[in-house]
């Protein structure tokens, strides 16, 4: 198939790339409604299993039907493909190819897994220097332990609480420095993780990964239908002995000499207790960590994406909290210049501090940046909500992120991948037909988001030099409360609706500069800069730059009182002009700085983003509180006139407002969850604003099951002869005692149930081992019918009141190449199995039975009206009248559910996604009686779980499924329980019907 994007003249490092003083904003308000490809959300596409040509093109044309812009081809857990084989490449062409032919983007991706430079395996097999090497301080009596690792003696040390000094013997010493090098892991294929701070590993990688992508996909990159690559978390933490151990690369020393003249090797108790001259010593240490990391990885593999017409983007580990981000990145602020789109991660179903997106954010609005990256999704389980989805996309726009990744499409849910992290965002979901309305929201708003200029006129200086200085690998405790300091001046300023970006230190030093009495930095000009009260440390540089801002008639702000180190070493700090303030007075303070001034009721979670596009000021607004809403009197200084971009309507409305001074001031209600955009324009032409009066309740539901209900079988007997059999046990269990064993051979599994009815039922199960299928006692044979996965094969059976039995024969083989992640292709996994049928499902005992024939729910939570483990549709129909002409809508109240659709008179209105759930009915509607058909998707929690793990919280993983007890030691407040953990499905029924009054 020939490519169809056109040519591709020069390179756009930017991604998208308009006349933007070209522009109208009736332009705008269309590409607003019909977004340019480039701003659709872009997954992580997990190729996990084995990929065949037909499933990747069908897969591609559902992406781009459920308004997906492309995907990132992402080798996961699972992959049966081999990496980077010519099999692996041929697919990635067949994708490539496809992509083109839908015009979508088929973004690369740079490793097996993640973290990102060990290309599978290849680069650390390359040369043993590759491989990484980390530095242990021990006592001198558990040198042993670390024998086989070995690679050379540093230093010998006699430590006590108030000091230390270097010794020349072992018997006078009491702890000795060692340099090991990393452990073979199963993770990295059963070789170690690599030097990520030696050019030459780079080189390699580059050689392996990046190079073989180049030459095989050179025209596809020049005509734009691959327009980068992503690295994931790479890192120079070690992965298996944190908080005891430092980074450490062989030309450190080296170079460490040559720039501050002393020997590192000689400070070595100085970065892991607090003695000596600790904190000049680890300013200079982490400070030349990061350097040579962002230097040797992220710099090299910019340029080498810079000169092949490439799009370097990713995240790096642990951004965001300095405790965490200072061992595994050094700098992680440095990174952010070399990157064309640079990025984050947010994990888990809640709001991450603001602290990591908008490290990332301010350095690309200063090095002008346009998109901003945040694989997000990942973690948050199974149940979540398209408005829970939007939440925190909310919250990533308000902090400058403008580019959503997210985690993930679910190539397969064969085995262990179902558990990848989830939600899997993709046709295996009750609610995926809805998605779309989840990815034109994102579209929509992200283009919005990306013109013009984000208006900062606040730049906060970072802590990170105050980080370097507190952190010690033995106790983090102090940079932990330096975190928690940080974030709440943040979100002090966030709340006060205060535009800023963060000063790296790293980044004054480089492009700072004064321009008329503002502190440029980039393409950033800041009117006024604060200095937080716990920043302890500066660098000489900054306290110079910051000296020449005041000077000149900026305003520099010193919270609390002025640092106390310069470089580490006591200093006593002035600086002229400066206005030095106690926190108790910073709300007058910020109040001032803030261009949005934002009164009322319920106002305590709403946020902004401000941006400026051809002279036009436009804010961004969020009510991020799940249960208030906000009725507010905001006032937008320096506007000259307003109007309402109605996000959900997707209209636009003149609304009153007063001129104050140089200020316009409006009333504004925002629901829960509720969003807007506010322009600054008056157009005549514009509709205004309605109001909104209620006409009547809806009642009188009739509710209806639209799918099969589900029996899971998650416990088993097994046996490997057929005669000894075990008592019950988890399925993971087996799977994992098997594997553990490398066990190969005949597997005999024994699933029992209760059925209080007889009748007739389906087992779907995976195809994994070539099994033997009998249900009591009889063989039975797979019938055409489709669930979930193309992984589950489906027999119908006679259900027998009493106990019924499910036996698979099959041939087990270890999944997994032994000590790697390398699955092969006749691999089996041991995995639940599901009765389906017309049936209800109760609990005895803590066990579900079939109790019997289907039946109808009424309005409330099905899972405990015999549908506990239910993924589907749930229909529920009512009617309406209607007397007179006009606009009307439905307002439907909260759900259990992913989704609600609408639809009149069996047309279908619309997607009830999220708060304010209103949906436009007046061209479906007649006068008289209307029916009214709600459409409740629900999620696949209840029936893939996980079911036994009790306390995992916001973020769900591998490990949340898996059993705990004995087996392995559980995180804090998780613990395994025998009844099934549950989550609410259903519809209480409330909807009203509106009209709108002119």
């Amino acid at each position: 198939m020939p490519l169809l994007f056109p040519k591709r003249e020069r390179f756009m490092n930017t991604y998208w790339e308009e006349d933007e003083d070209r522009l109208t904003l009736e332009e705008v308000f269309g590409k607003f409604l019909r977004p340019p490809i480039e701003f659709r959300p872009i997954p992580f596409w997990s190729l996990n299993d084995l990929l065949e040509e037909k499933e990747i093109q069908e897969q591609l044309a559902e992406m781009r039907k459920g308004g997906f812009g492309g995907g990132f081809l992402h080798a996961r857990i699972g992959l049966r493909t081999p990496y980077l084989s010519e099999e692996w490449m041929s697919s990635l062409d067949i994708a490539i190819d496809t992509c083109a032919h839908l015009g979508l983007k088929a973004w690369l991706y740079d490793e097996d897994r993640w973290p990102s430079g060990f290309a599978g395996g290849i680069v650390p097999e390359m040369d043993e220097s590759y491989q990484q090497k980390l530095l242990i301080l021990t006592p001198t009596q558990e040198e042993s332990k670390y024998r086989e690792l070995l690679v050379e003696q540093v230093n010998l040390f006699r430590i006590d609480t108030q000091d230390y000094k270097p010794v020349d013997e072992k018997a006078g010493a009491t702890h000795i420095a060692l340099i090991i090098k990393a452990p073979k892991i199963p993770w990295f294929n059963n070789n170690p993780y690599v030097d990520l701070m030696n050019p030459k590993v780079t080189d390699a990688f580059i050689a392996s990964t990046y190079q073989p992508y180049f030459e095989r996909y050179k025209d596809a990159i020049r005509l734009g239908v691959v327009p980068g690559i992503f690295t994931d978390e790479p890192n120079v933490a070690p992965r298996d002995f944190r908080g005891r151990s430092l980074p450490w690369t062989p030309m450190l020393p080296h170079i460490f000499k040559k720039r501050y003249g002393y020997r590192i090797e000689d400070r070595l108790p100085e970065l892991f207790y607090d003695v000596g001259e600790y904190r000049r010593t680890r300013i200079h240490y982490w400070s030349l960590i990061g350097e040579l990391f962002s230097i040797n990885y992220s710099k090299r593999l910019f340029d080498w994406c810079e000169k092949h017409g490439l799009l370097y983007t990713g995240h790096y580990l642990c951004e965001e909290e300095m405790w965490k981000s200072i061992p595994r990145n050094g700098d992680v602020m440095a990174h952010y210049e070399y990157m064309h789109i640079p990025g984050y991660d947010h994990l888990g179903r809640h709001l991450l501090p603001s602290i990591g997106y908008r490290q990332v954010s301010s350095v690309a609005h200063q090095m002008n940046r346009k998109r901003v990256l945040c694989e997000i999704f990942g973690t948050s389980g199974w149940d979540t909500k398209l408005e829970d989805y939007k939440w925190m996309v909310d919250w990533n726009l308000v902090n400058g992120i403008n580019f959503f990744n997210p985690h993930l499409v679910l190539y397969s849910l064969r085995g262990c991948r179902k558990r990848d992290y989830p939600p899997s965002l993709f046709k295996h979901q009750p609610w995926w037909k809805y998605h779309r309305v989840l990815a034109d929201y994102i579209a929509g708003v992200s283009y919005i988001l990306t013109l013009g200029k984000y208006l900062a006129n606040v730049g906060v200086l970072h802590p990170m030099s105050t980080g370097w200085m507190k952190y010690a690998v033995m106790d983090h405790l102090k940079v932990v409360e330096l975190d928690k300091a940080f974030q709440e001046f943040a979100e002090r300023l966030m709340k006060a609706q205060v535009h800023f970006d963060f000063l790296s230190e790293g980044m004054l030093k480089k492009y700072g500069k004064i321009e008329k009495s503002h502190l440029k930095l980039g393409k950033m000009k800041y009117s006024t800069v604060i200095i937080p009260p716990f920043i302890e440390n500066v660098l000489p540089s900054t306290l110079k730059i910051l000296r020449k801002f005041a000077k000149s008639g900026g305003r520099l702000i010193i919270v609390g009182s002025t640092p106390r180190y310069v470089e580490g070493e006591e200093s006593e700090i002035s600086i002229e002009n400066a206005e030095i303030i106690p926190i108790t007075q910073l709300e007058k303070v910020l109040k001032d700085l803030s261009p949005i001034e934002i009164n009322g009721t319920g106002c305590d979670d709403v946020y902004t983003h401000l941006r400026e596009f051809n002279g036009v000021k436009l804010c961004f607004i969020t009510n991020l509180s799940k249960e208030a809403e906000a009725r507010m009197q905001i006032t937008l200084k320096g506007w000259k006139a307003v109007s309402l971009w109605d996000i959900n309507r997707r209209s636009r409305y003149k609304v009153t407002y007063k001129r104050s001074d140089e200020d316009v001031v409006l009333n504004l209600v925002l629901e829960p969850l509720a969003s807007t955009l506010l322009v600054e324009e008056s157009v005549e032409y514009y509709p205004p604003l309605p109001e909104i009066k209620p006409v009547s309740e809806v009642s009188d539901w009739k509710v209806e099951i639209l799918d099969y209900n589900a029996l899971p079988l998650d416990f088993c007997r097994w046996s490997t002869d057929g005669k000894s059999w075990s008592e019950p046990t988890y399925v993971l269990s087996i799977q994992e005692d098997l594997e553990k064993e490398n066990y190969e051979g005949p597997i005999y599994l024994r699933y029992e149930f209760r059925s209080d009815i007889d009748g007739t039922a389906m087992v779907a199960y995976e195809d994994s081992g070539s099994p033997d299928v009998y249900v009591n006692g009889e063989k039975v044979k797979e019938v055409p019918f489709k669930w979930i996965d193309p992984v589950y094969k489906v027999c119908e059976f006679k259900l027998k009141k009493g106990k019924n039995t499910v036996e698979i024969k099959a041939h087990f083989k270890p999944p997994k190449k032994p000590k790697t992640l390398l699955f092969v292709k006749d691999g089996m996994e041991i995995e639940t199995i599901y009765i389906l049928g017309d049936f209800t499902v109760d609990f005895e005992d803590k066990k579900p039975y079939i109790s019997g024939p289907k039946k109808t729910p009424i309005p409330g939570d099905i899972t405990s009206q015999g549908y506990p483990f239910y993924a589907g549709l749930i229909r529920y129909t009512s009617t309406f009248r209607v007397e007179e002409g006009g606009t009307y809508l439905l307002k439907v109240d909260r759900y259990n559910g992913v989704a609600m659709g609408v639809m009149v008179n069996g047309v279908y209105a619309g997607v009830a996604a999220w708060p304010p759930r209103v949906i436009d009915i007046s061209t479906h509607i007649k006068k008289g009686v209307n029916t009214l058909t709600l459409e409740l998707a629900t999620s696949l929690r209840n029936l893939y779980g996980p079911h036994h793990t009790a306390g995992i919280g916001p973020s769900v993983g591998p490990t949340s499924f898996l059993e705990l007890s004995s087996r392995r030691v559980p995180p804090k407040k998780v613990r395994w329980v025998d009844e099934y953990l549950l989550v609410p499905v259903g519809f209480e029924g409330k909807v009203v019907l509106l009209k709108e009054i002119h």
